[in-house]
């Protein structure tokens, strides 16, 4: 949810604002928009979603990667074992 919701304005000037959340300002038909000095940082809780994401995605990959090579590895020691009947 945006700090600020404009909607059909003009000459808006926002100054020294800081929020929490991840959006500022949303807004449809403003005109003439100035903002200064205005801060927004993310909670912590969603860059540690992100990294946690990261990971997980990273792990499912590394098993995938290492599913193929056994299977190919095990491929090629069975087919050197049938090769040298």
């Amino acid at each position: 949810m945006a700090m600020f919701e404009l909607e059909d304005s003009d000459d808006v000037t926002l100054e020294k604002c800081k929020t929490d959340g991840e959006t500022l300002l949303v807004g449809k038909r403003v005109k003439n928009l100035d903002v200064f000095d205005c801060e927004v940082k993310k909670p912590v809780a969603n860059s540690e979603s992100h990294s946690s994401r990261t990971g997980k995605v990273m792990a499912k990959s590394l098993s995938w990667i290492m599913g193929i090579v056994a299977t190919v590895i095990g491929g090629l020691i069975l087919a050197w074992i049938l090769g040298s009947k």
